[in-house]
């Protein structure tokens, strides 16, 4: 029989769980970001994978996959998948052995914070939270009011398991302020922006038809987070004719755009893509669109503004002030931020952007470190942060 430590003798014993409900970029850009975490980990640790959904590929350097039991017909009847994956995730973590292990856990799924708790009563080594989103809080912009005091309530239980960890890692600056009113140390927040290593062409997408007929690119989930109608709302106050709306993906909002796309002709719905086509139609577009509801200032950092940056798209944020990517667009000038309290927001900047405009932000883009771009500056932060337990 031949023992993980033989065949991966360099790694030592330093052992790191990794808990997540995706860990595959062939899903979405979360189950990427988990992918590029355990591979940057597993070059110099033993890494365990506890994850329904997880990448061969993690298989092939070594990591350890924690085996799941089948999806069950029944309880499929019952539960949402979303709800029975984490059924299976929780069977699943109760039979491996994290006592000792350095443990990272995400806020996804919604319940997942809520068992921190258990870590530390099984006495792991270092317990890491990476927070690229703020539960319950960011349910709350939307709840009723019934739902929304249950929510608050609830948000309580999960400050206190929060307190818990050792590290909270935060993927936004206004995030990092939401996280200390909760009541944690700032000492045990860590800002690493969630950028993960893209194949980053050099100004890859830049036409020189720009002037002549601008691509717009909305590229992601269409769910109720997005602020998905708002962002019409501007569209179609544009007053600019040379210039196409293409929106990519799925979610509950897709029927909202195919009708308007009915009425105004720029605007293009493509549906979803699989993730492997992403480049293609980042190539065929200008720029990108990054919307958030109003109020989740703090409670999330949309993935999608690192994927248009990597792919040398400027960014046109429909965000609220000093929010990380106003912020980002802000310290690199790369982008644009969309007023929400003004509806023909939008259509002034159009107005303003021409062939100069738009390349001078993709320069400003190509100035951006290319460790910063291509990922290596944000898992090299995390690497740190597990080796800060791992080699004490």
């Amino acid at each position: 029989m031949i023992f993980w430590e033989d065949k991966y003798p360099d790694r030592g014993n330093n052992r790191v769980v990794l808990i997540a409900e995706y860990c595959d970029s062939r899903i979405n850009s979360t189950g990427l970001y988990w992918q590029q975490i355990a591979e940057k980990l597993a070059v110099n640790m033993r890494v365990t994978i506890v994850s329904p959904k997880v990448h061969s590929d993690l298989v092939d350097i070594g990591c350890d996959i924690k085996k799941f039991a089948p999806q069950s017909v029944f309880l499929s009847r019952f539960f949402p998948e979303k709800l029975h994956n984490f059924f299976r995730l929780i069977l699943a973590l109760f039979s491996t052995s994290i006592q000792g292990t350095n443990v990272i856990v995400g806020t996804n799924p919604l319940f997942l914070p809520l068992l921190i708790p258990y870590f530390k009563l099984a006495r792991v080594k270092s317990l890491t939270l990476l927070c690229y989103d703020l539960f319950p809080q960011n349910l709350m912009t939307q709840a009723g009011p019934i739902l929304h005091f249950l929510l608050r309530a609830l948000s309580k239980v999960y400050a206190k398991a929060y307190k818990l960890c050792d590290n909270v890692v935060v993927v936004g600056r206004d995030m990092k302020q939401e996280v200390l009113e909760i009541g944690i140390p700032e000492t045990q927040i860590h800002y690493i922006p969630n950028w993960g290593p893209r194949n980053h062409k050099c100004c890859a997408n830049v036409n020189d038809d720009v002037a002549g007929q601008l691509r717009i690119l909305f590229f992601g989930n269409l769910g109720r987070f997005q602020a998905i109608p708002e962002l019409l709302e501007q569209i179609i106050r544009v007053q600019r004719r040379d210039v196409e709306f293409i929106f990519v993906g799925d979610g509950e909002n897709r029927n909202k755009i195919k009708e308007i796309a009915q009425q105004d002709s720029r605007i293009k719905y493509l549906d979803g893509i699989p993730m492997s086509d992403r480049d293609n139609i980042y190539e065929s577009a200008h720029i990108s669109f990054v919307s958030v509801h109003r109020g989740m200032k703090g409670l999330c950092v949309p993935s999608k503004s690192y994927f248009a940056l990597a792919n040398q798209h400027p960014i046109l944020a429909l965000v609220e002030k000093d929010s990380e990517i106003d912020i980002l667009c802000e310290e690199f000038q790369c982008g644009w931020r969309i007023d929400i309290d003004r509806h023909d927001s939008l259509s002034a900047i159009l107005d303003e952007i021409d062939k100069q405009e738009y390349l001078s932000k993709v320069r400003n883009i190509a100035d951006i470190s290319e460790d910063l771009l291509n990922g290596t500056y944000s898992l090299t932060l995390i690497e740190n942060l597990v080796f800060g337990y791992a080699d004490s």
